[in-house]
Order: structure tokens, then C-alpha cells, then sequence
């Protein structure tokens, strides 16, 4: 082989330019070419899958949001305030007997007017912190409705919805309400059995005919069906005093149950959660609220982060009927410790149904 020096330049020969030669550069030319094409057709299959993973995600999403506010009283806006969900907020929990199959009955229909809630709590979350608080309003106590005259408490939603019921308890407790949540306890069945159940630590034996509960004390993981029968059940707590008072700390332990095992899911089980949850609760909340609250609380154990308490009350019988009355003194006291992000209970002592119903409560640091 032989070059020539041409303007600085070596030149190859005629005779370097064989056929052997040029068929072999155009080989590796043609080699370039194809892996340059199959990276373009790779990058473009990536591309085309994550466009449609996105849009997967937006079509979930979007369907998740509809299903939370499908039914939100459009009242609710006025009466609940502005509030950060990266700051202490306070939030209206309440549990209905509203179902599906009673909403298309012609003994209850649509309208709220037909219903009343069976549960109502008060809550706390401080997402820096990491702590909920879960206060229990009896449905019995007695208030003042205005020109409705004084009724319980939970002849608000019946009348005015969840908007009426948001305002009665932030006028109750003095604290300003910023989003609400309602529970249908007919589908939380399904929430509990799509998790797998929840594990809870019943305290003693129990036996309600009425709620078809029989279950033995001791440590256990409850189904849909036997959660939702504790949630229910009071006459079982019968010889211990009012069966509502033990029945509500079991309906914030089992919540607290579900918060934990839900945070702890993988994101497949927590997938669908999510959308069975949507299946059976009604929020202000929007998705992305949801998402950045559930990271918040990535770690939460509510034996150490859930606070628990009842509004204290006395019972009376009034014209007929028995009424809780709030206990101002002590109310003030435990809403004054809740404001501060303290637990309802100073310790133990003050928890009566703590040996009989609901989960071992967390309290405040010593020398709070």
C-alpha cells in the first residue's frame, strides 16, 4: 500500500481502495445505522410507554377525584376555612348509615333529611409532627339548632347536611374546621377486606346480638364484617356503664388500625386501596391532598402518634329522651390541650373505657 502527500494531506491509493475494503466500511456504516435505528425505536416504545403511563395515572386519578366528591354538599364550602395541609388542621370525620341500597329505598331515598350519623369525630392532624388526634362527639349531646330548637347533636346532618353538622361541631368544640370527611359504614367492609384486615387488642369478650358481634378478647385481626360489627356494637358494654362511650373508642382505634396497615401497604395493595377507600368515603379533599398527607405520615404507629379521647359528658333524661350535656369545665380543658397538640388526657387515670374498649392511647411527653 502506498500515499501520497498532497497539500498536507496523505491520500490513499487506488489500489487501498479495494472492493474487500469498500464493502467492508460500508458493512460497518450499515451496522452504525441500524443500532442508531433500533436505539430511535427503543427510545420511541420508552417514550410512547410513559406517555401512556401518565395518562394511566391521570384517567385513575381523575376517576379516584370523582368518586370522592361524588355527592359533597356544595353548602360545605362556605362554612369550612382555608387551611395548609402541611400545618395543624382540624377535620370532621362522620360516619353515616346512609348506604346505596338504602339511598334507592322508598323508605329512605337521596336525601340526607333521612339519615342521621352514627359517629362523629373531631379531628386533629399535624402532619409535621406526625400526630392525630381523635376526639369522639356523642350524637346525643344536646345543643342548640337555632330556629330548629334544641335537639342532639346529630339531628344536624339530618336537617342542613354535612354542612349544618361541620358548623355545629366547630361551634361545639370552638375550633375552626378546614376539610370533612363522610364514611359509609355499608362499604367499609370491603375497605378493611381490601387491606387485608386490621389488627387490633380487644379488651374483654363481647357479645351484641344486635350488631351479631361474638368475639373473645385478646390480640386479633378483624375482617371487613367483624370491624364493622364493633363499630356498631354498644349493648355489649352494657354492665360497664353507656355502651356509646365504649362503642366510639372502639370506632378510633379501628380508624387508627386502618390509617396504619393503608400507610403500610406497597403501592400496588395501596393502589387499590386508594380506590376503594373512594368507593366509600365523600371528602373535600382532592387526590394530590390525600398523596401528600399519606407521605407525611409515612411511619405512623398510633401507639405512639395517635391521640384518643371522648368529649365529656353527663347523661340526663330530658322530656322523654336521654341527652349528653357537655361538661364545660372539662371540655374547655381538653380542647385547650388539643389546641396545644397535647393529648385530650393528661394521663391514663382520665381514660375510663381505656381497660374495656378501644387501643392503648398515646399521651403527651412527661413534663409537657
Amino acid at each position: 500500500m502506498s500515499s501520497k502527500l498532497k497539500e498536507g494531506r496523505f491520500v490513499t491509493s487506488s489500489s487501498n481502495l479495494s472492493r474487500e475494503r469498500a464493502q467492508g466500511r460500508y458493512s460497518k456504516k450499515r451496522k452504525v445505522r441500524k443500532r442508531k435505528s433500533v436505539t430511535k425505536i427503543v427510545l420511541t416504545t420508552v417514550a410512547a410507554s410513559f406517555a401512556a403511563a401518565v395518562l394511566g395515572l391521570g384517567v385513575f386519578l381523575f376517576g379516584v377525584q370523582a368518586l370522592l366528591g361524588q355527592g359533597l354538599d356544595t353548602n360545605l364550602f362556605g362554612v369550612l376555612t382555608d387551611s395548609s395541609i402541611h400545618q395543624p388542621f382540624y377535620m370532621l370525620l362522620l360516619g353515616t348509615d346512609k348506604s346505596n341500597e338504602r339511598a334507592q329505598s322508598a323508605d329512605f331515598g337521596e336525601s340526607d333529611s333521612a339519615y342521621r350519623t352514627d359517629s362523629m369525630i373531631l379531628a386533629r392532624l399535624d402532619p409535621p409532627e406526625k400526630k392525630v388526634t381523635l376526639i369522639s362527639i356523642e350524637r346525643d349531646t344536646l345543643v342548640d339548632l337555632g330556629k330548629y330548637g334544641k335537639q342532639k347533636i346529630n339531628a344536624a346532618y339530618s336537617i342542613g347536611g354535612a354542612a349544618m353538622a361541620v358548623k355545629e361541631v366547630s361551634e361545639l368544640a370552638g375550633v375552626p374546621i378546614a376539610h370533612y370527611a363522610e364514611i359509609n359504614f355499608d362499604e367499609f367492609v370491603s375497605v378493611v377486606d381490601t387491606i387485608g384486615g386490621i389488627d387490633v387488642n380487644i379488651k374483654v369478650d363481647l357479645k351484641d346480638n344486635y350488631a351479631n358481634l361474638d368475639i373473645k378478647k385478646g390480640e386479633q385481626t378483624l375482617d371487613g364484617t367483624t370491624a364493622l360489627a364493633l363499630c356498631r356494637a354498644r349493648h355489649a358494654y352494657e354492665a360497664y356503664g353507656s355502651g356509646d362511650y365504649y362503642r366510639a373508642s372502639n370506632q378510633r382505634m379501628i380508624l387508627g388500625a386502618i390509617v396504619k396497615k393503608v400507610l403500610a401497604s406497597n403501592p400496588f395493595t395501596l393502589a387499590g386501596s386508594v380506590t376503594t377507600l373512594a368507593k366509600s368515603v365523600t371528602t373535600d379533599l382532592n387526590v394530590s391532598e390525600i398523596l401528600a398527607l399519606a407521605y407525611s405520615y409515612q411511619g405512623f404507629d398510633p401507639a405512639t402518634d395517635l391521640y384518643s379521647g371522648l368529649e365529656p359528658t353527663t347523661s340526663k333524661y330530658i322530656n322523654g329522651g336521654w341527652y349528653d350535656l357537655v361538661d364545660e369545665k372539662a371540655w374547655k380543658t381538653m380542647m385547650q390541650r388539643v389546641n396545644a397538640g397535647l393529648s385530650p388526657y393528661k394521663d391514663a387515670s382520665e381514660d375510663f373505657t381505656l381497660n374495656v374498649a378501644g387501643a392503648d392511647s398515646a399521651y403527651s411527653n412527661p413534663g409537657e
